[in-house]
């Protein structure tokens, strides 16, 4: 609780307060941003997913840690058949064991994006 008021109020000093400007005081990215990375690999858009990650390793900041979790977070609230999801899940639990035990982020991160665009392609 503590840590909501102190991000509000931040922002509030910041100007107006907005969605945009909570995510930015706070260094966490919009939920949609996590399934929208999802998506495009699932599509087999794997260059455009490549960009959409560096955007979010390199402008937000974020670690391949925090780009797993938030996708874990996302993918679990989402309505996909049943196999895709579980799927989808041991792609992310084996990305984050990868990159726990010494992995680079870079790699595994592209070898998490290639898995979730070689699922799809299951699908389609």
């Amino acid at each position: 609780m503590r840590k909501a008021i102190n991000i509000l109020q931040a922002v509030k000093l910041s100007g107006k307060i907005t969605a945009t400007t909570i995510y930015e005081i706070s260094g966490e990215i919009n939920r949609d941003e996590y399934k929208n990375l999802i998506n495009m690999a699932i599509e087999g858009n794997f260059n455009d997913a490549r960009n959409y990650l560096d955007k979010m390793l390199i402008e937000y900041g974020l670690s391949g840690i925090d780009i797993i979790k938030g996708m874990h977070s996302s993918i679990r609230s989402e309505q996909i058949a049943y196999k895709q999801k579980l799927e989808i899940i041991m792609a992310l639990a084996e990305a984050e064991f990868r990159i726990v035990e010494g992995g680079t982020d870079n790699i595994q991160m592209d070898a998490l994006l290639a898995k979730l665009s070689y699922i799809g392609s299951e699908i389609n």
